[in-house]
């Protein structure tokens, strides 16, 4: 009984194994850029709800709450597009903004090009972790990409992992048969 009673209505637990330290439960509402939002925290968790909370950021596109474990989009804006205060930037040169996977907001779920997830080396800060969007694994020649689920962080770092494995094998294959290429064109003549 105690048992569903804290599975239910959250059981208060010291945080493990993280930055962060605090007292949480596994479930909770918290407050959000104004808005109320129930938390599921993960067992045991890594950090406390509030903390998980205080790491979230606003999409730099429509504004709405990118929590932590939540798929992201790396658009470059448009020359005339006026930077929110709020936004977010991956990277400068080019200028890229992290936004949200939300139905109004991405183009499509090939747009997801990383996870906003806490630092492993700093507490209390949430980072990009860069997966490489469907999209750009069908540029690269990968013929048709299949994703089950956008905001699975271990699928979307595993198929990413094995992708650029196999892509550098067979870019070594082809790289050597041009340098094979290249010294046989230089050799003279029989």
């Amino acid at each position: 009984m105690k048992a569903l009673f804290n599975k239910l209505f959250g059981r208060m637990i010291k945080t493990k194994g993280s930055l962060c330290g605090h007292e949480t439960a596994l479930r909770g509402t918290v407050e959000v850029f104004g808005k109320t939002l129930t938390l599921k925290n993960q067992d045991p968790p890594q950090h406390c709800l509030q903390c998980l909370a205080d790491m979230s950021i606003r999409c730099a596109w429509c504004r709405e709450p990118i929590l932590v474990g939540d798929p992201i989009t790396l658009y470059t804006p448009r020359p005339t597009y006026e930077i929110p205060d709020h936004a977010v930037y991956y990277s400068d040169n080019p200028v890229q903004l992290v936004g949200c996977l939300r139905w109004d907001c991405a183009d499509s779920g090939a747009s997801r090009a990383g996870f906003w997830l806490p630092s492993e080396t700093e507490a209390g800060v949430a980072v990009v972790q860069r997966v490489l969007s469907p999209l750009e694994q069908c540029m690269m020649g990968g013929g048709t990409v299949i994703v089950n689920d956008a905001s699975n962080v271990a699928e979307a770092v595993n198929n990413t992992t094995a992708f650029i494995k196999e892509y550098n094998e067979k870019m070594e294959i082809v790289w050597r048969k041009r340098a094979e290429e290249l010294v046989d064109s230089m050799l003279p003549g029989e």
